[in-house]
């Protein structure tokens, strides 16, 4: 690590605060801004474009109506669940900023990079989303301002429209058509530059400031009719003017939506979001650790100051039938709220268009940005086209998508419409801590929306998790994993498992090294095996043993990473390692590592192995047989299926010696792949066939296992762990004819009622205790497996046993 000490003195003014508080404050409206630092500190750079992207339309066309409808206290109530998502929300960020240096990336910088790429693409791509929308539902509330409360005359088909706003409603047109231009309009200006964004930025927020002064004011200086009666809700249906009663259509003002407490909740919930667009400015700042914290929370404890005494302004000032009347149609088609403002109504009109455009403006300019950001960690692979900049720093192919995305938000034609499906993006994004909250919210309001997005959260992050780049942030689900993995083994005592609890561990061991364009077959078709058997979900370690310079590293970690590629060709999850021994260590590198793999109880307990082709092929049996694990070795394994092959034939098993059921676990695992198996038994037995066949037959029940039962004769018994010994002597030699002439039997067996089969599982006998006695017991097995497509050779520790009790 360097570390680089920089002194200049006069000559570091780049890094001062800038002493020009109007171009600092143009700054502070880039999001995320130029790519140097401007060192904004904590009111420049996050509390006022925070305050600037709360404080909007709804607040202005929408809270008196919610205080009509729903009184002061239901009101409180409702802007205290909202305002207390968003402090949860500044909470929970604030202590994600302070967990280490921020970088440019704002929220999904912070979220991706302490709670991982899977959350952090998730929720980063959902915010983005809801600022996409979210422009469409400030552009389409600033046209109902214009068109109703401005200039009425610019309507098209005439002021008696406007109350038409279903869905295919004429007024609903006008907003769309006016919309689509001052989204055009947008487009330009953003197009040009930051710049030009920045020098709205300003006015929009003055204009706000001085409006909502001129409320207060007007509250106290015009009040129309004080009453108290604007504490209480008056919830309605649709077409009605009081609560229970229908209105005259031509002449009563009437509800055209039906309100309930969960709708007014959905549609003035994102009046308060924008808590994060200070964050987003986290490349801009400082010192992010301490703006952010300090800027997010005090901006969202004044909006939730300004929400509460406008609340109790609005109801304590105009009269309640007034504030139920939406679009201020016993007052000639005025605004409400424009008619307590002071000095003048247009003070509040001018103020509340600007606003929205202002609004409009900050999310159309930030939405792209946040999708270059993304797309830039390159963690969802199919906006890798976004992560291009133009010459001067503008993601401009972010810009159009953004645009497509804000015009098809337009086009459902209602602020309240787009206001709902901005609260869930919004719902999604925001903070764990308030999650209860949150998804109440989400489900009380509109619970289909609610399932919507949370299943388009969920593909986003299981599609991230599946083609997303690999990112090592050491993220706290990273840690989480670890610190649960750790608990986990700490809890698995080191003892045997109970029967119920058994599954194939497994250990594959490797000897071939082969070069890097090409692939050898046998071990892919070993790996598949393995693969097709892991409906068991047990352990797989995957070892390769290399001759060579044990402290050559690079050959290490060469051949490790195409065993993992191999690995992931096949779905085999597990590990891979590589051992690498000097001249005749093969034997200790063998033994050492069978005794030392795994940890704690995780720890592997079956050996899977191909069949001999090289003299290491008896060490890996004795050395397994000695540490008491399973035997799995493969015979023919080149003839084995691949992942995409389908087998329809049936697989047998010959159930020779009692092994306490593993030869039937691993036939039911691999019977459970999609390569395919039917099951087929088949016992070799003396005597009482009906009756062996029977309890079998009722074993296999018991286990919910799907086999055809077949019990076969053989003339001579075939002895528990028979040994192959070496020939030494006549005896030996005797001996050794008898096992050769029981192999051929149990051959002829095999081939009488498994011809056709797909797969052949039988005991493995035991190894020979040295090397010489290695070439008759292959000699054996030859003999034995003579003939078959393809052989499982399974020997258990006789510690395997299938419970049939629940």
């Amino acid at each position: 690590m360097d570390l680089l000490s920089v002194t200049g003195g006069d000559n570091l003014f780049l890094y001062g605060e800038p002493s020009n508080l109007v171009t600092a404050f143009l700054k502070g409206f880039t999001v995320p801004g130029p790519r140097e630092r401007v060192n904004l500190g904590v009111m420049l750079g996050v509390y006022l474009p925070t305050i600037q992207h709360i404080l909007g339309v709804t607040m202005f066309i929408r809270l008196f109506w919610v205080v009509g409808v729903a009184g002061i206290l239901h009101t409180f109530l409702l802007l205290a669940l909202c305002c207390a998502c968003t402090l949860l929300t500044s909470i929970s960020i604030s202590a994600l900023a302070t967990n280490g240096e921020v970088k440019t990336g704002g929220a999904y910088f912070l979220i991706s990079r302490n709670l991982g790429t899977e959350f952090g693409s998730a929720v980063g791509f959902l915010f983005y989303l809801a600022n996409a929308v979210a422009t469409a539902m400030y552009l389409v509330g600033g046209v109902e301002i214009l068109l109703i409360y401005i200039f009425p005359d610019l309507t098209i088909g005439g002021k008696e429209v406007q109350n038409e706003t279903g869905f295919m409603g004429m007024m609903s047109h006008n907003l769309r058509f006016y919309s689509t231009i001052l989204l055009f309009i947008e487009f330009l200006i953003v197009a040009m530059g930051v710049k030009f964004v920045q020098l709205l930025a300003p006015v929009s927020l003055l204009c706000v400031i001085i409006s909502i002064l001129a409320c207060y004011v007007g509250g106290l200086a015009r009040t129309l009719d004080p009453s108290g009666t604007n504490l209480f809700p008056n919830y309605m249906h649709e077409g009605e003017y009081l609560p229970g009663k229908a209105a005259d259509r031509n002449t009563d003002v009437f509800q055209d939506v039906d309100a309930t407490f969960f709708l007014l909740l959905a549609i003035y919930f994102p009046a308060v979001t924008g808590i994060l667009t200070g964050t987003n400015m986290s490349g801009d700042l400082k010192d992010s650790s301490k703006s952010i914290p300090i800027g997010t929370i005090s901006a969202q404890l004044t909006t939730s100051f300004i929400y509460f005494l406008l609340a109790f302004v609005f109801g304590a000032a105009i009269n309640g039938a007034v504030l139920r009347d939406k679009y201020g149609q016993t007052l000639g088609g005025g605004m409400v709220v424009a008619y307590l403002a002071w000095p003048s109504s247009y003070v509040l009109l001018v103020g509340s268009f600007t606003s929205t455009f202002g609004a409009a403006l900050q999310c159309l300019c930030s939405a792209p940005r946040l999708l270059q950001a993304l797309a830039n960690d390159d963690v969802i692979p199919v906006l890798k086209p976004f992560a291009k900049l133009t010459k001067n720093n503008e993601p401009f192919y972010g810009l159009i998508l953004s645009t497509l995305i804000a015009e098809m938000a337009v086009l459902l034609g209602a602020m309240d419409h787009i206001a709902a499906l901005v609260d869930f993006f919004f719902l999604m994004s925001l903070s764990i801590l308030g999650a209860v909250l949150c998804f109440f919210i989400m489900f009380a309001t509109h619970w289909y929306l609610g399932v919507l997005c949370c299943a388009l959260f969920g593909a986003i992050y299981k599609y991230v998790e599946w083609k997303g780049a690999k990112k090592e942030w050491g993220d706290g689900m990273r840690g989480l994993a670890l610190s649960t993995a750790q608990y986990s083994i700490m809890k698995v005592e080191e003892k045997e498992p109970h029967p119920k609890n058994f599954r194939p561990q497994l250990l594959l061991l490797l000897s071939m090294i082969y070069p890097s364009e090409t692939q050898d077959v046998r071990y892919a078709r070993l790996l598949q095996l393995a693969s097709q058997m892991k409906a068991g979900r047990g352990l797989s370690i995957v070892v390769s043993f290399i001759r060579g310079d044990p402290l050559s590293s690079n050959l290490r970690e060469e051949l490790k990473k195409r065993i993992e590629e191999d690995m992931a060709d096949c779905k085999l999850r597990g590990f891979a390692k590589t051992v690498i021994y000097g001249e005749n260590q093969i034997t200790g590198s063998l033994s050492t590592l069978i005794q030392s793999v795994g940890l704690g109880g995780l720890r592997p307990n079956t050996v899977l192995l191909r069949w001999p082709l090289k003299g290491d092929f008896l060490n890996k049996m004795l050395a397994a047989t000695a540490m008491d694990m399973c035997l799995i070795v493969a015979k023919n394994v080149v003839d084995f299926p691949h992942m995409k092959q389908r087998l329809r034939g049936t697989l047998d098993v010959y159930w020779i010696v009692q092994d306490g059921g593993l030869c039937l676990l691993i036939a039911y695992l691999l019977n459970q792949h999609k390569v395919g198996f039917g099951l087929k038994f088949v016992v070799l037995e003396n005597d009482n066939n009906l009756k062996i066949q029977k309890d079998l037959q009722n074993y296999v029940y018991k286990l919910r296992i799907n086999a055809r039962i077949l019990v076969s004769n053989i003339t001579r018994n075939i002895k528990k762990d028979t040994e192959i010994a070496t020939v030494k002597s006549a005896a030996a030699v005797s001996l050794h004819v008898q096992k050769m002439h029981t192999a051929v039997r149990l051959n002829e067996i095999i081939l009488k009622h498994s011809a056709n089969s797909e797969l052949v599982i039988l005991n493995l006998p035991k190894p020979p205790a040295n090397k010489r006695g290695l070439s008759d017991y292959v000699h054996y097995l030859e003999v034995l497996s003579e003939g078959v497509k393809r052989i499982l050779f399974i020997r258990g520790t006789g510690k395997e046993k299938l419970a049939t009790t629940s």
